[in-house]
C-alpha cells in the first residue's frame, strides 16, 4: 500500500525527532463511522518491537483529529511487543461501545498486564480515561454478567495469586469477589483466603490451606 504524499512527510519528521507512527482503525458500534487511532511513541528504534515510550493517541475521522490523548511524561507507558499488543478496541464498561484499552504494564513475564481504560462516551464522541481500572491487572471482561475478571500471578508458579471480580453498576466498577492465595507459615503450604462483597461491605466468606504441591485444588483443609 503506498502511502500519500502527506503521509511520507508526517512520517519523515517523526522519524527526525525519533519518533515511530503505528495506527490502528475500528468502529465502536454498529452503524458508527470508522476511526483511525494513531499512536506516537518516542525514544524507540526502527524495529516495530522497540517503539520507546507511548506519548499520544490522536483520535482521527475522515483524517481529521477530532481527538488527542496525551500521557504526560510520568504517565506514559513503555511499548510491549508489537504495536498492534499496545492499544486495541474492546467493549469493556458494557454499554454497547466499544472503549480504548491502552496496555500501562505487564508483569510475570507477561502474564499479568495493567491497562489505561478511556470510555468511549456516545454523547460527545469522546474517549474518556476511568482511572480506577488502572489499579486492576486486566484479564477479561464478560457483558452477558457485566462482570470483569482481574488476575495478578505473583509467584512459586502460580500458587501466590489475587483473583478478583468486579461489576458494572451504574457506570462504576464495584468489587463483588477476591481471592488471595499468600505463603503459608512454611513453604509447604500456601492459604487461601476468599472476601465477598454484600451491600458494599467486605466479609470474609472463608480461609483454607493447601500443600504447595497441590496449590491448584478447589478443595482444602482448615488450619490446625
Amino acid at each position: 500500500m503506498r502511502l500519500g504524499v502527506t503521509a511520507m512527510v508526517v512520517l519523515f519528521v517523526l522519524q527526525a525527532l525519533g519518533q515511530n507512527s503505528r495506527q490502528l482503525s475500528g468502529r465502536v458500534g454498529p452503524r458508527m463511522p470508522s476511526l483511525t487511532f494513531r499512536s506516537t511513541f518516542e525514544g524507540g528504534g526502527a524495529d516495530s518491537e522497540e517503539l520507546g515510550s507511548l506519548k499520544r493517541v490522536d483520535v482521527l475521522s475522515n483524517d481529521q483529529i477530532i481527538q488527542t490523548i496525551q500521557f504526560p511524561d510520568d504517565d506514559s507507558p513503555l511499548s510491549f511487543g508489537p504495536p498492534e499488543d499496545q492499544i486495541r478496541l474492546e467493549d469493556v464498561d458494557c454499554d454497547g461501545y466499544k472503549d480504548l484499552l491502552v496496555l500501562k504494564d505487564v508483569g510475570y513475564g507477561g502474564v499479568n498486564t495493567w491497562y489505561f481504560l478511556f470510555r468511549y462516551n456516545v454523547r460527545s464522541g469522546k474517549f474518556e480515561r476511568y482511572s480506577k481500572f488502572e489499579e486492576l491487572p486486566f484479564r477479561k471482561v464478560n457483558c452477558t454478567t457485566k462482570l470483569v475478571q482481574t488476575h495478578n500471578r505473583e509467584g512459586w508458579a502460580g500458587c501466590l495469586y489475587e483473583e478478583g471480580t468486579y461489576r458494572w453498576v451504574h457506570g462504576k466498577l464495584d468489587p463483588v469477589r477476591l481471592e488471595v492465595s499468600d505463603p503459608g507459615e512454611d513453604a509447604s503450604h500456601v492459604v487461601r483466603t476468599v472476601y465477598v462483597w454484600v451491600k458494599g461491605k467486605k466479609r470474609l466468606q472463608s480461609r483454607r490451606w493447601y500443600p504447595i504441591d497441590d496449590c491448584h485444588a478447589t478443595r482444602g483443609g482448615s488450619r490446625k
